[in-house]
């Protein structure tokens, strides 16, 4: 089991006060109106992921402050059975040389926390058995949490083979 399996993991609202105060940076717009991000919304996962955001969050602001780049959050869910973090880019440092080689790395990044999503429970964060799941939405999930719903095959819901 993972270290977030073996404690208590925080709820929802713990969460986003957490994760809120740790990166205001990139969480400036939490608070904004849905005009303006859907991160009005809140956090739309569950607490097996906290710490795949937190991880992922680490990077981002690390690349923030070493750049200038501003990194700013619109839409953190879960989509079929995936984290997606959405984000803003804004660059304003005219002393520093940016190139598009930081946009790929901050995507690449982004792109890594949504695989190691696909193989982590979204419930409680265990990834021996995490695997994505059918029901009436995929979601992915541990034995222990998958509660009957079969393991998800690619290659029976395209019936064509997956590489």
């Amino acid at each position: 089991m993972t270290d977030t399996a073996e404690k208590p993991l925080m709820d929802k609202e713990e969460f986003d006060s957490y994760i809120v105060e740790k990166y205001p940076d990139i969480f400036r717009d939490r608070r904004a109106d849905k005009t303006k991000t859907l991160m009005c919304w809140g956090f739309d996962i569950q607490a097996g992921w906290y710490t795949l955001v937190d991880e992922l969050c680490q990077d981002l602001d690390a690349i923030q402050k070493a750049t200038g780049i501003e990194i700013i959050a619109v839409q953190v869910k879960e989509k079929f059975g995936r984290l997606c973090f959405y984000i803003s880019i804004n660059y304003h440092n005219e002393d520093t040389d940016f190139s598009d080689s930081w946009y790929r790395i901050i995507y690449a990044r982004i792109e890594k926390a949504g695989q190691k999503s696909g193989m982590t429970c979204e419930k409680c964060g265990e990834t021996w058995t995490a695997t994505l799941r059918r029901g009436s939405w995929l979601h992915t999930l541990c034995d222990e949490h998958a509660e009957g719903r079969p393991a998800f095959d690619k290659e029976e819901a395209t019936g064509c083979e997956m590489s």
